[in-house]
C-alpha cells in the first residue's frame, strides 16, 4: 500500500530528521573506517609476529586470509556509500 503523503510531511522538522541521518551515517562510515584501521594494525601485528616465528606459517595464513576478508567487506561498504576507503 503506498504512502499517502510523501516522508517529508510526516516529519515535522525535515531539516532536523535529515541531519540526525546524515549524522548518524557519518558515524557509521567512521566506525566502518576505524575497524579497517584496526584490521590494518593487526596485520602489522601478525607480520611481525610471524617474522619473529611466534606463530607458525598455517596460523599465519589462516588469520591473515580472515583479517583480509574482513578488511575487503568494510572497503567494499565504504564505496557502497560513496566513500574512498583508507
Amino acid at each position: 500500500m503506498p504512502l499517502m503523503y510523501p516522508i517529508k510531511h510526516v516529519f515535522r522538522n525535515w531539516k532536523l530528521f535529515t541531519a540526525i541521518v546524515q549524522e548518524k551515517a557519518v558515524s557509521y562510515v567512521d566506525q566502518i573506517k576505524d575497524r579497517i584501521n584496526e584490521i590494518n594494525g593487526e596485520i602489522q601485528q601478525l607480520d611481525s609476529n610471524f617474522r619473529q616465528e611466534k606463530i607458525d606459517g598455517d596460523e599465519y595464513v589462516q588469520k591473515r586470509q580472515s583479517l583480509k576478508h574482513i578488511k575487503d567487506s568494510l572497503k567494499e561498504e565504504c564505496s557502497r556509500m560513496g566513500v574512498i576507503p583508507p
